[in-house]
Order: structure tokens, then sequence, then C-alpha cells
């Protein structure tokens, strides 16, 4: 009986020692896993750097072509020329495309903006019924609010200027 026990205990010792082992290297893994992690997002954002600084020299050179089109030079003399307009609009989309399809932040926000829809979807949205007996109870407890505040400066401006100052 003893020994059965004692086997038992054994058991025992032995199933929590490997159980908190496992348990300790998961946790060692998790910090490996976040150390790699930061190093992959540092190596995306100097990337994701570089792209937008390019994005904003496309932007620049937009708005660049924008005023050197515009007044007369070499190339036309009509002041407002369609590729005066063109430059900045061209500017614009080529930097928005970089930033949201070639950067990392873009495709999170992308990412984002698609979950949002989704939970939108979900929302399950009060019948006109609701909606308008809603409105108007907040309208009354804005209007009885309104009369409140009314009816709280009118007194004290009673009590300020006909009791204290007696003008």
């Amino acid at each position: 009986m003893k020994q059965n026990k004692q086997a038992k205990n054994k058991i025992i010792q032995a199933d929590v020692k490997r159980n908190y082992t496992t348990e300790l290297a998961g946790k060692r893994d998790d910090k490996k896993i976040k150390r790699t992690s930061n190093q992959t997002s540092e190596k995306i954002t100097t990337l994701d750097k570089f792209k937008l600084f390019l994005g904003l020299v496309v932007l620049g050179l937009g708005i660049w072509g924008y005023y050197h089109f515009n007044g007369s030079n070499l190339l036309s003399s009509n002041t407002n020329s369609l590729l005066s307009y063109l430059c900045p609009i061209l500017g614009v989309f080529v930097f928005l495309s970089i930033v949201i399809y070639g950067c990392s932040f873009g495709r999170d926000i992308i990412n984002y903006i698609k979950e949002a829809t989704t939970e939108l979807r979900k929302v399950v949205w009060p019948d006109r019924k609701t909606t308008t007996r809603m409105t108007m109870l907040v309208m009354f407890f804005v209007f009885i609010l309104a009369l409140f505040m009314w009816i709280s400066d009118a007194f004290i401006q009673w009590v300020l200027y006909d009791i204290i100052l007696r003008r």
C-alpha cells in the first residue's frame, strides 16, 4: 500500500516537473518569436520608409508639374494646359497607390477596413419605429436640459445682479 502511494507520488511529481519545464520552454519560444517578429518588422519598416519616401518624391513631382506647366513656358503657351492639372492628380494617385498597396501599414489599413465592414454587416439595426421613438426621447431630454440650464442661468443672473450688486 505504501509502495503504491510512493509510486503514485513519484509519477505525480514527474508529471508536475514535465509540465513545468514544458511551460517554461513555451515561454522561451514565445520570447524567441517576439524577438524574430520585431527583427523582421524593423526590416519591413526600413523598406516601408523607402517606399514612403519614393511616394513623397512622386507627389512632389506632381506638385512641381502643376506649377511648371501652369505658366507659359517653352512647351505650351496656354496657361491652363491640361498637363498642369493632370500632374498633381497623377502624383496623388501614385502616392496613395504606393502607400496603400506597397507598404505594410497600408495593407494593415485595408485589412482593418475589411474587418470593420464585416463587423458592420453583423450589426442588427433598429427598425424605423424604434429609431423615431428613441430620437424623440433624446430630443425631449435635450429640451428638458436646455430648459433647466436656462432657468439656472436666469436664477444666477438674478442673484448676482439684482440681489448682490443691486443695480
